[in-house]
């Protein structure tokens, strides 16, 4: 091996070594809407339901590709501590509110989440639409949720 291969070589297993681990378990998630806290777009009835998604965790790194208009998460866990926060966003999504039609603009997701155990955990989300006109298609949705692997 050559002093540059020793080198990188090295240098993988430093970062590596450096990484936290965290309890969460990688893999599919089901999701499931506990309680709304606010609901101005009338989502309620469609949140509590269910949806997926594919977490990965790689040290402090958080990853969560949902089917929440497919829009990827992504986040990091808390200093020293097994939560973490993910956000991701969606652009021109069309998407009833109120019982009408609307494109929205911008779409944000923010997802808090708490380890309960290696294939649990729960917190709270938010979906937000922004658009410029009409007005009536500006809302938020706050809900807490728990997800279980599947």
């Amino acid at each position: 091996m050559t002093n540059f291969g020793r080198l990188a070589a090295l240098m993988v297993a430093l970062a590596l070594g450096g990484c936290r681990q965290h309890t969460q378990s990688n893999g599919a998630y089901q999701m499931t809407a506990d309680q709304v806290l606010r609901d101005e777009c009338s989502l309620a009835p469609e949140v509590h339901g269910v949806w997926n998604g594919a977490l990965r965790v790689l040290g402090d790194v958080v990853w969560l590709d949902s089917d929440v208009f497919g829009i990827e998460l992504r986040g990091q866990y808390a200093r020293q501590l097994e939560t973490f926060t993910a956000d991701g966003s969606g652009a021109n999504i069309p998407t009833p509110v109120g019982g009408q039609a609307c494109e929205v603009s911008f779409v944000n997701v923010h997802l808090d989440g708490v380890t309960d155990s290696p294939t649990a955990f729960h917190g709270t989300f938010r979906i937000q639409y922004d658009t410029q006109v009409p007005d009536r298609c500006t809302c938020q949705m706050w809900a807490t949720y728990r997800a279980v692997m599947k």
